[in-house]
């Protein structure tokens, strides 16, 4: 009876899980829809802690977005002077295309926009520059957050 419930039971925790990712619940999931209200609290925020803010801009499904947000939370330096230089907020484009578009072109996704603490946009980076094989160069993204990072 134990092996039949294990044989019945195993591969449904496994669907659901598979569709609790597929349904948004995954890694890819953090992205604002809201992004006028989350980047105005991001500058408030990076005003009070003299930082500046990044914009992470990427979409649900997005491989590359997925890639780029695990190599920067698995590396320990990354993701310190990520914290210590920026206040970060992921904004989903397809929700936020206008706005988003206002700071400059978006080519693809994942896509860098680093605002000052007034919210004054200070660069726009194409991540595809900082990317390397089929993940992401971390002398590019180590250079890239020290000099825009405050």
């Amino acid at each position: 009876m134990k092996t039949a419930l294990k044989s019945i039971l195993l591969p449904a925790v496994v669907l659901a899980c598979t569709l609790f990712q597929a349904c948004g619940a995954g890694p890819d999931s953090v992205y604002s829809t809201r992004a006028a209200e989350d980047i105005g609290k991001a500058v408030t925020e990076a005003k009070a802690g003299n930082k500046r803010v990044l914009v992470d801009v990427g979409s649900k499904g997005c491989i590359w977005c997925v890639r780029l947000h695990s190599f920067i939370t698995d590396d320990p330096e990354l993701s310190q002077l990520a914290a210590r230089s920026f206040v970060t907020v992921r904004v989903d484009y397809r929700a936020n295309a206008a706005l988003l578009n206002g700071y400059g072109r978006v080519e693809g996704t994942p896509h860098f926009f680093v605002l000052d603490n007034d919210g004054k946009l200070l660069r726009s980076q194409d991540t595809a520059e900082l990317e390397a094989g089929k993940s992401y160069d971390r002398a590019k993204v180590l250079a890239f957050f020290k000099t825009w990072g405050n």
